[in-house]
C-alpha cells in the first residue's frame, strides 16, 4: 500500500466564509472520507498576517492521507462518488486547486 497527501487549496465566494467553512468542515470531508484509500484530513487557514509569498491565492488548505495501490484509481473513485456528494456553492471552484503527492523521503524527525 502507497501512502500519498492530497493538497486542496481552495477560497470561499466573497461575504460567504461561514457558509464555506460549515460546509467543508462538517460535509465535504466527511464525503472524501467515504472514499476508499482516504485515512484523514485536517483544515488549515492561512496564518495571519499571511506568510506566503506576494501572490497571495489561497486563503485555506486541507491536507488529506491516503493509502492506495493506485492513486489514479482513487481519483477515480473521486469521479465516481462524486454525483452523490453535496457540493456547496459558497466555494470558489475557479479559484481551486488540488494535487497528489508521493513521499521521496521518510518523515525525517528533529534531533538534539
Amino acid at each position: 500500500m502507497n501512502k500519498y497527501l492530497i493538497l486542496a487549496f481552495s477560497n470561499p465566494i466573497d461575504g460567504r466564509e461561514d457558509e464555506f467553512n460549515d460546509w467543508y468542515s462538517n460535509q465535504h470531508i466527511q464525503d472524501l472520507l467515504t472514499v476508499p484509500g482516504f485515512v484523514s484530513a485536517q483544515r488549515f487557514k492561512i496564518a495571519t498576517p499571511p506568510y506566503q509569498g506576494p501572490d497571495l491565492r489561497f486563503g485555506y488548505a486541507c491536507l488529506y492521507e491516503v493509502e492506495t495501490h493506485s492513486i489514479e484509481q482513487t481519483f477515480d473513485d473521486i469521479k465516481a462518488a462524486a454525483g452523490s456528494f453535496t457540493i456547496s456553492d459558497a466555494i470558489d471552484f475557479d479559484g481551486a486547486h488540488v494535487s497528489a503527492y508521493e513521499p521521496v523521503t521518510p518523515v525525517v524527525g528533529r534531533t538534539q
